[in-house]
């Protein structure tokens, strides 16, 4: 008994102490905001109505690695979208009014595609640290392309391609700036 207590406590001890301290493993850099880069975002040319400068800015402030200013940056990201298209990928044979298949094939799913020239600018001298560099995202989604349908979800899938293409581009930006980010941490550890 006497054995149990001398091993069993210091090593419950030592269990609690090693749990508590852990391996020191940390999820991000430890950097004041100070010591963060900063960065500023351009008017994104071909982002009309703002969707990707929205991502860039939630996914931007989110990751914690730089620091986001809506002016005033250390570093000005400057991004320009130069294409934005549609791919049918999934197919179906069309019904007739009857139920029965015709010989027609009609698109059912679209993979949609944005590519964007990303680069880096210094902002007090203007000098082009990183880019023109190529970044592009592609998401997928379906839809349903019966017109005459009321229904405007059918077991989740969209009614119409047009608003299924307009759904599809808040997640599609959200790739984009992912994958923009992460150019971003690659090119600060050079």
């Amino acid at each position: 008994m006497k054995f149990f207590r001398f091993f069993l406590l210091p090593l419950n001890l030592l269990a609690i102490l090693l749990c508590a301290t852990s391996c020191g493993y940390k999820f991000s850099r430890s950097w004041h905001d100070a010591e963060r880069p900063s960065l500023s975002i351009a008017y994104i040319e071909g982002d009309n109505e703002g969707e990707l400068a929205v991502a860039l800015v939630k996914v931007l402030s989110s990751a914690g690695i730089f620091q986001y200013r809506p002016h005033g940056g250390d570093h000005l990201l400057k991004i320009k979208l130069i294409d934005f298209s549609d791919e049918n990928i999934g197919f179906r044979y069309d019904r007739n009014n009857q139920g029965e298949v015709n010989v027609l094939v009609i698109p059912t799913e679209v993979r949609t595609t944005a590519q964007a020239d990303v680069s880096v600018i210094e902002a007090c001298s203007g000098r082009i640290l990183f880019g023109p560099e190529r970044v592009s995202a592609g998401y997928d989604y379906d839809y349903d392309n019966n017109v005459g349908n009321d229904n405007v979800f059918s077991l989740g899938q969209l009614t119409d391609q047009d608003s299924a293409q307009e759904m599809s581009k808040k997640p599609l930006f959200y790739i984009l700036a992912q994958k923009i980010l992460d150019m971003l941490v690659i090119v600060d550890h050079r």
